[in-house]
């Protein structure tokens, strides 16, 4: 999965479940995506459903997005 059209500068992309659970920090350092490889902090794989995307911009502020996961079997 890539997150696009991210600022040049450093962000911080924090993944969550829907209970609030932090599933994956990744902290962008340049250019304009990131790509994630749809593992959590413990190098499994995570599962289908709707996660919720924190991107923090220092100096700009944030930005929260709404994601559907669909792992095939």
């Amino acid at each position: 999965m890539t997150f696009s059209n991210l600022p040049e500068g450093e962000c911080t992309i924090r993944i969550y479940s829907l209970g609030g659970h932090l599933v994956k920090r990744m902290d962008h350092i340049s250019g304009s995506y990131e790509n994630w490889s749809l593992l959590n902090e413990h190098y499994h794989r995570v599962a289908s459903g709707i996660y919720i995307v924190h991107i923090e911009v220092p100096d700009l502020g944030n930005r929260i997005l709404k994601l559907a996961i669909l792992q095939s079997e």
